[in-house]
Protein backbone atom coordinates (compact mmCIF):
# COMPACT_ATOMS: atom_id res chain seq x y z
CA UNK A 1 0.00 0.00 0.00
CA UNK A 2 1.32 3.69 -0.38
CA UNK A 3 0.81 5.89 2.61
CA UNK A 4 0.49 9.69 1.87
CA UNK A 5 2.50 12.48 3.88
CA UNK A 6 2.38 16.39 3.75
CA UNK A 7 5.67 17.58 4.32
CA UNK A 8 6.53 21.64 3.66
CA UNK A 9 8.32 22.17 0.04
CA UNK A 10 11.68 23.38 0.40
CA UNK A 11 11.97 25.20 -2.74
CA UNK A 12 8.55 27.27 -2.30
CA UNK A 13 9.59 29.80 0.41
CA UNK A 14 5.69 29.96 1.63
CA UNK A 15 6.02 26.22 2.56
CA UNK A 16 3.64 25.12 0.53
CA UNK A 17 2.49 21.04 1.11
CA UNK A 18 3.61 19.00 -1.23
CA UNK A 19 2.68 15.11 -1.34
CA UNK A 20 5.10 12.24 -0.42
CA UNK A 21 4.70 8.85 -1.67
CA UNK A 22 6.37 6.68 1.06
CA UNK A 23 5.99 2.82 -0.36
CA UNK A 24 5.36 -0.10 2.04
CA UNK A 25 6.62 -3.96 1.00
CA UNK A 26 6.37 -6.90 2.82
CA UNK A 27 10.35 -7.82 3.74
CA UNK A 28 9.45 -11.52 3.41
CA UNK A 29 7.45 -14.60 4.60
CA UNK A 30 8.09 -17.42 6.72
CA UNK A 31 6.59 -20.73 6.39
CA UNK A 32 6.80 -24.04 8.68
CA UNK A 33 7.50 -27.39 7.08
CA UNK A 34 7.96 -30.63 8.18
CA UNK A 35 10.88 -31.11 5.73
CA UNK A 36 13.21 -28.40 4.91
CA UNK A 37 15.16 -30.05 2.18
CA UNK A 38 11.77 -30.77 0.00
CA UNK A 39 10.83 -27.21 0.37
CA UNK A 40 13.92 -26.09 -0.63
CA UNK A 41 13.55 -27.93 -3.61
CA UNK A 42 9.98 -26.93 -4.12
CA UNK A 43 10.42 -23.32 -4.44
CA UNK A 44 13.56 -23.81 -6.37
CA UNK A 45 10.75 -24.42 -9.20
CA UNK A 46 9.66 -20.97 -9.11
CA UNK A 47 13.16 -19.74 -9.63
CA UNK A 48 13.94 -18.86 -5.39
CA UNK A 49 17.64 -19.17 -4.67
CA UNK A 50 19.32 -20.95 -1.87
CA UNK A 51 21.39 -18.09 0.53
CA UNK A 52 22.02 -19.48 3.73
CA UNK A 53 20.99 -22.18 6.45
CA UNK A 54 21.06 -21.66 9.88
CA UNK A 55 19.73 -23.09 13.24
CA UNK A 56 17.09 -21.89 15.48
CA UNK A 57 17.09 -23.40 19.11
CA UNK A 58 16.56 -26.43 17.51
CA UNK A 59 14.94 -26.03 14.19
CA UNK A 60 16.71 -25.94 10.94
CA UNK A 61 15.95 -22.45 9.04
CA UNK A 62 17.26 -21.39 5.43
CA UNK A 63 16.52 -18.39 3.80
CA UNK A 64 16.00 -18.13 -0.23
CA UNK A 65 15.73 -15.28 -2.46
CA UNK A 66 14.16 -14.54 -5.67
CA UNK A 67 15.90 -11.78 -7.91
CA UNK A 68 18.79 -9.47 -7.03
CA UNK A 69 18.98 -8.99 -3.41
CA UNK A 70 15.74 -10.39 -2.87
CA UNK A 71 13.44 -7.43 -4.74
CA UNK A 72 11.29 -10.56 -5.78
CA UNK A 73 10.58 -12.20 -2.97
CA UNK A 74 12.17 -13.61 0.02
CA UNK A 75 11.39 -16.55 1.91
CA UNK A 76 12.06 -18.19 5.25
CA UNK A 77 11.59 -21.60 5.63
CA UNK A 78 11.74 -23.53 9.30
CA UNK A 79 11.97 -27.37 9.45
CA UNK A 80 9.36 -27.90 12.41
CA UNK A 81 7.67 -31.09 14.23
CA UNK A 82 4.82 -32.89 12.50
CA UNK A 83 3.31 -31.58 15.97
CA UNK A 84 3.54 -27.63 15.23
CA UNK A 85 2.65 -27.45 11.24
CA UNK A 86 -0.89 -26.78 10.81
CA UNK A 87 -2.75 -30.08 10.12
CA UNK A 88 -4.76 -29.03 7.49
CA UNK A 89 -2.02 -27.10 5.49
CA UNK A 90 -0.45 -28.84 2.34
CA UNK A 91 2.48 -31.08 2.34
CA UNK A 92 6.02 -29.99 1.40
CA UNK A 93 5.79 -29.43 -2.20
CA UNK A 94 2.06 -29.87 -2.44
CA UNK A 95 -0.20 -27.18 -3.18
CA UNK A 96 -3.46 -26.93 -1.39
CA UNK A 97 -6.92 -27.26 -3.52
CA UNK A 98 -9.11 -25.71 -0.98
CA UNK A 99 -8.15 -22.65 -0.51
Amino acid sequence: STFRRYCPNPENTQSRPRLLRMEQRVHHVAIKTVDIESSISFWSLFNYTLTTKFRSGSARCAWLEKGEDGEEGRIEILEVPASQVDAKAALPGEVRKNL
